[in-house]
């Protein structure tokens, strides 16, 4: 009985098409990245009944095709060493199209 259900972390390796924006949070528990791994990682304790909010924001690389799908996958362990695969969360490259419109005018 009770809410507590102990420890948790969680490694999300990005995927090689993204680039690191350094904007995290974490409603609980410790988030940090590791630069040289391309990982956020997070630990902390778990609530049954408040779940933990991570947010981050990454770009997508210049080179990356129009269409391409990128997809994420993020493992999460509890205390006892159980891995939980969480994802995968895809989304697909698109590309929006600026129009400014051109004004012509001529000089005395």
């Amino acid at each position: 009985t009770g809410t507590a259900a102990g420890t948790a972390t969680l490694t999300d390796t990005l995927p090689a098409n993204v680039n690191w924006v350094n904007q995290f949070s974490a409603s609980a528990g410790t988030i940090t990245w590791d630069d040289e791994e391309k990982q956020l990682l997070w630990n902390g304790s778990v609530n049954l009944s408040t779940p933990v909010i991570i947010v981050f924001q990454v770009t997508v690389r210049p080179n990356v095709s129009v269409g391409t799908l990128i997809s994420n996958t993020a493992d999460a362990r509890d205390e006892a060493g159980n891995m939980y695969e969480l994802g995968p969360t895809t989304t697909t490259v698109t590309v929006f199209n600026l129009n400014l419109p051109m004004v012509l005018s001529s000089f005395p």
